[in-house]
């Protein structure tokens, strides 16, 4: 049993080149704050409506508070957030696009589209 273990992950150990690469791919950050009342309509109307999304599964979107632990990670990578909610199109780990604000679904469908888009 021991030996089919083994031979089974060294069958797999080449596909994990792509899964690491599908995790540092895009990603929506969406710094937010528990006063912002933006941020509630948005995670209230938008976020169960994006996720599930074919834009949303290739884009994935992470909901930091502005003022949480979890902001640490994005202090030296992304620019200062000054308002919120601010969606920032990370890549590799790096900010490549943001739009500040929420004015809807299709707006920041439109918007995230236009993000992913860039190169």
């Amino acid at each position: 049993m021991r030996k089919i273990f083994v031979i089974w992950l060294a069958l797999l150990a080449p596909f994990s080149f792509f899964t690491s690469a599908a995790i540092a791919g895009d990603k929506i950050v969406m710094f937010d704050s528990k006063s912002c009342g933006a941020c509630k309509q948005f995670k209230r109307e938008m976020a169960p409506v994006y996720r599930r999304s074919r834009l949303g599964k290739a884009v994935p979107l992470r909901i930091v508070d502005s003022n949480g632990r979890a902001m640490k990670r994005y202090r030296k990578r992304v620019h200062p957030i000054s308002y919120t909610p601010t969606f920032v199109l990370m890549r590799n780990g790096r900010e490549i696009a943001r739009s500040v604000g929420y004015g809807g679904r299709k707006s920041f469908m439109r918007t995230v589209r236009a993000m992913h888009r860039r190169k």
